[in-house]
């Protein structure tokens, strides 16, 4: 046991090169000393088991998860969902409310009524693990930026079918200082 554990923290100190390459390095070396730490003082952590995701072939025919149909659900009914964010994990979180919109496809968007400037876009820059708590529960995903061209029009259009073009909101949530400040959700 102890010959294994030492060859796979040597295979885990083996540093590559290329950019790409050192951040997954360092994602996975963080991950495999704490599991080896946690395996010297006996102690295992568990594995996080998430059944509202699966995997699908994209358009470009990469494998990416989805939110299960009655998560997709839950998100597009709701008028608004409250955003949990945490500046680190276990850091105080933050709420505030916001507006989804979930496309054909089934992927999950939103977007920061104050743009960039937002305190809850700015959190998740730092730390992209949210909670989305709506009446039917609470939905535990990734945020990520999506400020590109097609992905801007497709929310802004999901915006005005949804709330109207009348609809206040609609009408900040539609300026241009504010569509650079589109979010896409990932189930963890």
């Amino acid at each position: 046991m102890g010959e294994a554990r030492d060859r796979r923290a040597a295979d885990v100190l083996a540093v590559p090169s290329g950019r790409r390459s050192v951040r997954s390095f360092l994602a996975r070396w963080s991950r495999e000393v704490f599991t080896i730490i946690g395996e010297m003082i006996g102690f295992t952590v568990p594995q996080p088991v998430r059944e509202d995701a699966k995997r699908v072939e994209s358009a470009r025919g990469r494998r990416e998860k989805r939110f299960a149909p009655e998560v997709l659900a839950l998100l597009g009914s709701a008028h608004s969902v409250e955003i949990e964010t945490r500046r680190a994990p276990g850091a105080p979180p933050y709420r505030a409310p916001i507006l989804m919109m979930v496309d054909d496809d089934g992927r999950v968007y939103s977007r920061c009524l104050e743009g960039t400037a937002g305190y809850w876009y700015r959190r998740i820059l730092i730390n992209p693990g949210v909670e989305l708590h709506t009446e039917g529960g609470t939905v535990y995903a990734r945020a990520v930026p999506a400020a590109d061209e097609r992905t801007v029009a497709l929310v802004s259009e999901l915006y005005r079918q949804k709330y109207g073009p009348d609809d206040p909101d609609t009408q900040r949530l539609l300026h241009e200082d504010v569509q650079i400040a589109t979010v896409r959700f990932q189930p963890i």
